[in-house]
């Protein structure tokens, strides 16, 4: 967990996180001098000890290590007969808030590339037709993604229906049908996506859609 805490950057992860675990700038001091001491090799780290290095008094020092304790960042355990201080319950919070974050970057990402993806799709169709498109032919670009065919497959099966002098959806719709069956689909990983992923997709398409359906108006 100590590798952890290194590799994540473990003061900069407390700054940017400690008021919202309700953490005082008083506990946050004495974190800091915490993990400074117990850097240095002192594994079992005393109010005694923090109030030399710190301005604090030692009955100070002792509440704000109750506190810590209670706040299930600190802990005092025993290892072969040896009491010592350790700051890994912190580091485990603090991870698995990274981690939360992370997740939710990568989903905003991930929901701004399929709104990106789908936007330029609509453009090529377009193009490609020569002609708007209708609200029921963007409803099933949109739908496309929802069923989980990739940008490339989409474009690839609109080539190959322009190529025929065929400029549908409904041409379109048909060959994708026809190069990925329903069992293939499955043995791709559909099935196994999750319902909230797809409501999050299915909401960053409809908001695509939107917005591209309100450009067409203006223009």
């Amino acid at each position: 967990m100590d590798k952890i805490s290194n590799g994540l950057n473990f003061r900069f992860l407390l700054l940017e996180n400690y008021k919202t675990m309700s953490i005082t700038e008083e506990e946050l001091v004495v974190i800091f001098m915490l993990e400074h001491l117990i850097k240095e090799g002192n594994t079992f780290v005393t109010a005694d000890l923090l109030s030399l290095r710190m301005n604090y008094s030692v009955k100070d020092i002792d509440t704000i290590l109750v506190k810590l304790i209670n706040k299930g960042l600190l802990e005092y355990k025993t290892l072969d007969d040896k009491t010592i201080t350790s700051l890994r319950p912190l580091y485990k919070r603090l991870h698995e808030r990274f981690k939360i974050d992370f997740e939710f970057q990568y989903l905003d990402d991930k929901n701004e590339s399929v709104e990106t993806t789908v936007t330029n799709l609509y453009e090529r169709f377009q193009n490609e037709f020569g002609r708007p498109l209708s609200p029921l032919e963007i409803q099933r670009i949109s739908e496309w993604f929802q069923y989980e065919y990739s940008e490339n497959e989409i474009i690839d099966a609109l080539n190959e229906a322009t190529s025929k002098k065929q400029f549908s959806i409904k041409t379109v719709d048909r060959i994708l049908l026809q190069k990925t069956t329903a069992k293939n689909r499955k043995d791709e990983g559909y099935s196994t996506a999750t319902d909230a992923n797809h409501a999050d997709v299915a909401k960053v398409l409809e908001k695509a859609k939107q917005a591209w359906m309100a450009k067409n108006d203006e223009e």
